[in-house]
């Protein structure tokens, strides 16, 4: 199964990310953090946690895309849903 980032939401694939995560607990594994989860995430062609964006508004009033490190990605939307339509035209999720 190879799904499209599109084709998701945030929220599903957090929840696969919280699940791989949940069975590497379960089984005693000492590695469960972020790098691991990206890692089996490729294996299946899967978003990683990195591949989760978030929109923040700022003091001048636009609103810029950042990835998970704080890097600026797209920045000086003038509005949230502006923001939004490009995240979703271009296949990015977006953390709330």
């Amino acid at each position: 199964m190879n799904l499209k980032i599109k084709d998701m939401t945030t929220e599903e694939v957090q929840r696969i990310h919280n699940s791989i995560r949940d069975v590497l607990i379960e089984n005693g594994n000492d590695e469960y953090g972020d790098c691991i989860i990206d890692e089996i995430c490729r294996i299946f062609n899967y978003p990683t946690t990195i591949d989760i964006y978030i929109i923040e508004q700022m003091d001048d009033g636009l609103y810029h895309i950042y990835d998970d490190s704080s890097q600026a990605i797209e920045v000086d939307f003038k509005t949230r849903k502006e923001a939004l339509n490009y995240a979703k035209d271009n296949g990015m999720l977006i953390r709330d």
